[in-house]
């Protein structure tokens, strides 16, 4: 006899009587709230519909109510990820449902469904090494899928769906991160919130998490797919710092958090996402500015209250910092590429299989899923699929394409996929018998009915990765945009015999740091479709008509040149959509600029943490371009920077082309020639202005809003944490001018 005593109020007697000699683990459990909160907030029930008739009830009686007409104002009820931590996800009766649904208690197996394997479960990391090693042979990754398929299925009817038709009562669209993070089938969930949204910090900008959800997006034909964009911590999970543990989530250095992010990082965040399938951004950490009662200033330190931790993250956007003043020239471009990316219909080149109730890729120790580079180099684009979107109706097999009239998928891809769902065997079955290519990695799965399918001419099994892309080119599986070898991630959509492709440079890197070695990426590309093309640039809103292309059969050929981390949109229409004209010929000489005179709006603490002083320094003629921490009285100056010249221009001729070339600068900046704004690619540096010169003289002056981290570590200096360090440690950004400015004939 085993006795449990004062583990939780009460005793309880444990009587067990063995079959045979030997040695016994015993095994107990009770069930309890978790007593998880987050900011002070208690965590609710996920997978039981008590718990979210709670989340309703509140609305309903409190909230609503309070709100009263200015309620109708509202368009979208948010939820953020699940952030609550359990020994072991549990519900009421969720062991009566799980024996109704398989057959067999849960209970008597709970000892299997603790994860000991090194693709850390939640529960893993919450209890470390007091995870059970048990394990029930050949059964035991069953156990654990029936498990976590049940809590994936309580948290979908009980959960979302209510909340779902509370929406819906209301008029309001439910945005929902759902599930990732915890033993759920993300790609299940991500069916049924309205728009569903995912986030740069967790999946640590890989791609291939962005896609966890994509797949579901396209199949199921929502219209928006939201992320939660561009959070950034000072390390990164992978990372060890000075006390060898591991650090933060997110695509952040060493050196980045609050007050430093450039909006050119932003945008590396949020191409990234665009180009697997993403189409709405959401700025995360946006800067307070409310009401101050006195007392709440206690603990604020300049400039102003931030919601997250000082210094470390979430960047703090708003009129607090100086390139607030250029946020519109960013947001507009992300609104442009937004519109873009909800025309029509997405089309994805492949389908890959993918089933998984936790992703490696998500929290600690982020792994990609797939070997990308192999496929986005030769500009296919892909999906990832699970037995719940291939349930739906539309996913159906014609003409040798899968789901035809939507996303339509050229072949579809398992990578060492061993055990399947009987009901997936049997789609795969029905999708090959009707012509769709079907592609295995590395072993096949453990099933006769697939072995037997290798006998058809549209089946076939390859040895690895490094073998797909050849191997979709031989069975004449062709990427809608595609191209050799190229650095480039694509998306396309179609409408109405319209096609809309976003090509971006992402360069090979993992990283924004490394995107300042990365070439420009200066290829052809054919795309499938028919029409004139054209290039739609997202900074200026300018649709201009390539004539330079040829067609084949269907598509066209177009050359690109796309800087790092930018993008292009090209429009293939059979109506002329252009709203602007390029010259056709252009100047054959070139101008340095120099003679720059600099003037420094510098922006400091001012009498309160909440005021800022801004006063003007003035620098005068350079000697020479540099940054800010190589000139005299601007070495830990944050704000807004003039940098004037003038330059003249010999018979100017209005139908040449003229282009100028800024280099890289830091931070945001805008460009005014002769006292018109012009707008500039901010990720190339280069621009057209031949319709801004005069004949003869003319004036250039480039203004520079840099971020607020000079002036705040200056400001801190003294700011020391418990061991004497100082608190902020980060290294000073290096604002300005910094490369020659050319003006010359070549684009």
């Amino acid at each position: 006899m085993f006795t449990l005593e004062n583990h939780i109020k009460g005793n309880y007697v444990l009587s067990f009587t063995p079959e045979d000699d030997g040695e016994y683990a015993l095994y107990a459990w009770y069930q309890h709230p978790s007593g998880n909160q987050k900011y002070g907030n208690n965590q609710i029930d996920h997978y039981s519909i008590y718990g979210t008739q709670m989340i309703i009830d509140y609305w309903e009686n409190e909230l609503i109510p309070y709100y009263g007409d200015a309620f109708e104002n509202c368009r979208s009820l948010f939820i953020d990820s699940l952030e609550f931590e359990t020994h072991l996800d549990w519900t009421y009766d969720l062991d009566e449902v799980f024996e109704e649904t398989y057959d067999y208690d849960i209970v008597t197996y709970l000892a299997a469904v603790y994860d000991s394997s090194d693709d850390v479960t939640a529960i893993g990391n919450y209890m470390g090494d007091a995870v059970s090693t048990f394990t029930y042979d050949k059964n035991t990754d069953e156990i654990q899928n029936d498990y976590k398929e049940t809590l994936t299925n309580l948290y979908i009817e009980n959960h979302i769906k209510p909340l779902q038709e509370f929406c819906e009562k209301y008029n309001v669209t439910l945005r929902y991160q759902t599930s990732y993070g915890k033993n759920l089938e993300v790609s299940n969930t991500a069916l049924y919130p309205d728009i569903p949204e995912t986030e740069t910090l967790y999946g640590n900008d890989y791609t291939d998490f962005y896609r966890l959800q994509s797949g579901a997006v396209h199949t199921s034909d929502k219209t928006i797919y939201s992320i939660e964009s561009a959070a950034e911590w000072t390390e990164t999970w992978n990372e060890k710092n000075d006390d060898g543990e591991y650090g933060t989530r997110g695509n952040g250095n060493s050196n980045s958090g609050n007050y430093e992010q450039t909006f050119l990082d932003h945008i590396w965040h949020d191409q990234r996402a665009f180009a697997s399938g993403v189409n709405q951004i959401v700025f995360h950490g946006y800067a307070y500015s409310g009401v101050y009662q006195d007392e709440a200033l206690d603990d604020v330190s300049w400039p102003g209250f931030t919601g997250f931790e000082s210094y470390k993250w979430s960047n703090s956007w708003g009129e607090r910092q100086p390139n607030w003043d250029y946020a519109s020239t960013y947001t507009n471009y992300l609104s442009r590429i937004q519109y873009t990316l909800r025309q029509g219909t997405a089309n994805i080149d492949l389908a890959i299989y993918h089933h998984s109730y936790y992703e490696t890729i998500d929290f600690y120790n982020p792994d990609t899923i797939f070997d990308t580079d192999v496929l986005e180099q030769n500009g296919y684009s892909y999906d990832f699929i699970s037995p719940s979107t291939m349930e739906l109706d539309n996913m159906k097999v014609k003409d040798g394409i899968l789901d035809s009239d939507g996303t339509q998928y050229k072949a579809l891809i398992f990578n060492d996929e061993t055990d399947l769902p009987e009901e997936t065997i049997e789609k795969i079955v029905e999708y090959a018998e009707n012509g769709l290519v079907i592609i295995f990695i590395g072993s096949v799965p453990n099933s006769e009915k697939i072995k037997s399918l290798l006998e058809l001419e549209n089946v076939l099994q390859i040895n690895g990765i490094d073998e797909i892309a050849n191997t979709l080119k031989s069975n004449n599986i062709i990427a809608d945009a595609s191209y050799d070898n190229q650095t480039l991630l694509t998306t396309h959509r179609s409408d109405n015999n319209t096609e809309y492709y976003y090509l971006y440079n992402y360069g090979g890197v993992d990283s924004y740091s490394e995107m300042s070695d990365v070439d420009n990426v200066v290829t052809s590309v054919t795309l499938q479709g028919e029409g004139d093309p054209y290039l739609a640039d997202a900074w200026t809103g300018e649709i201009v008509k390539i004539t330079d292309y040829t067609e084949n059969n269907g598509s066209v050929t177009v050359e690109v040149d796309i800087a790092a981390n930018d993008s292009n949109i090209i429009i293939l229409s059979e109506e002329d959509i252009s709203n602007a004209s390029e010259n056709t010929s252009s100047i054959d000489y070139e101008i340095t600029l120099d003679n720059w005179t600099l003037t420094v709006e510098s922006w400091t603490k001012g009498d309160t943490v909440l005021d800022t002083d801004k006063t003007e320094i003035n620098i005068g003629e350079l000697e020479e371009l540099t940054t800010w921490d190589n000139i005299e009285g601007l070495e830990n100056v944050s704000g807004i920077g003039t940098y004037t010249t003038s330059f003249n221009i010999e018979d100017y001729n209005e139908s040449e082309s003229i282009y100028i070339h800024l280099g890289k600068i830091n931070d945001a900046y805008g460009v005014t020639i002769n006292g018109t704004e012009v707008i500039v690619d901010q990720a190339s540096g280069d621009c057209e202005i031949s319709k801004y010169l005069n004949q003869g003289n003319n004036i250039i002056e480039i203004t520079i809003a840099t971020s607020l981290l000079n002036a705040i570590l200056y400001e801190n200096r003294n700011v020391l944490n418990d061991d004497g360090r100082i608190l902020d440690d980060r290294n000073t950004s290096s604002y300005g001018l910094t490369t020659d400015v050319i003006i010359n004939g070549t684009k």
